[in-house]
């Protein structure tokens, strides 16, 4: 089923050379009454991005997503695109910017080391049909009060950029979760909420290990799927995701959170 915007919500639409922008205002409404969203139509592909709400937390854990549709009626080629936490994708990213428009958001946790990516090609595009989508879902951290997301497109032999305007969020302060880091024989962190909050707990990290089975770049923890590069954990005894071989674990950086609310930190670094 196609997706509509509500009828209840007006929609401007502004025509600028070959692109029209799609955008979605403020509705005047209470913190967290509506979506925020935006889009832009231009080279056959409608790219929307959007989040359930248009007010949260400074550092809050958000659920963003973002749609681009084939509305032309040929093939459209999705050139692959480098991002700091996932290598190449042939799919939309996602970036949370400040107003001077540097990201904020990715990476998931600032100083992380990046994978160590294989180069790609334009030949290596994925083929988006007419009428057919691609929809990314994922989670971020609202460092910033800017959303917006981006698309390589292949066309005629070059690689084309297509940008959504930024979703503008009202950030305000809040309490953060609580995380403590436990030493001992076995490093963990417990995690607590914020007063009133509840549900799942999730968790993005980067670890550097000593004896670990590949030997080079520090331990980089990656979630393939839906949600990013965070993935659910057990608040009461959280430890780093390692690969099979570590025996000594040097250092463990994750950001910590519940949905909608600021994150904790956890930095460990061994003595």
């Amino acid at each position: 089923m196609k997706r509509r915007f509500p009828v209840s919500v007006p929609i401007l639409l502004v025509v600028l050379g070959a692109s029209l922008l799609l955008v979605s205002p403020s509705s005047g409404q209470a913190p967290h009454a509506a979506y925020a969203r935006a889009g832009r139509i231009s080279h056959g592909i409608q790219l929307v991005v959007s989040l359930p709400r248009e007010s949260y937390p400074w550092n809050a854990l958000a659920s963003v997503s973002v749609r681009a549709t084939n509305v032309s009626t040929h093939v459209i080629g999705i050139a692959p695109t480098e991002v700091p936490d996932n290598c190449w994708i042939d799919a939309p990213v996602i970036v949370v910017q400040r107003k001077d428009g540097s990201t904020a958001f990715p990476p998931a946790i600032p100083g992380e080391p990046g994978p160590s990516c294989a180069p790609t090609f334009l030949t290596d595009s994925r083929a988006l049909p007419p009428g057919k989508s691609i929809t990314v879902r994922q989670h971020l951290i609202l460092r910033a009060a800017h959303v917006r997301a981006y698309l390589n497109l292949a066309i005629a032999g070059r690689s084309v950029k297509l940008f959504t305007p930024p979703v503008s969020l009202h950030l305000f302060s809040s309490p953060p979760a609580q995380a403590t880091l436990h030493l001992g024989s076995l490093v963990f962190a417990t995690a607590l909420p914020p007063p009133g909050v509840h549900g799942a707990v999730l968790m993005a990290e980067w670890w550097d290990c000593r004896g670990r089975a590949l030997v080079g770049a520090p331990g980089y923890v990656v979630m393939e799927g839906a949600q990013g590069p965070f993935r659910p954990v057990n608040p009461q005894r959280i430890r780093p995701q390692i690969v099979a071989g570590c025996n000594r674990l040097l250092k463990w950086h994750a950001a910590i959170g519940w949905l909608n609310h600021p994150v904790a930190h956890i930095d460990y670094v061994r003595p």
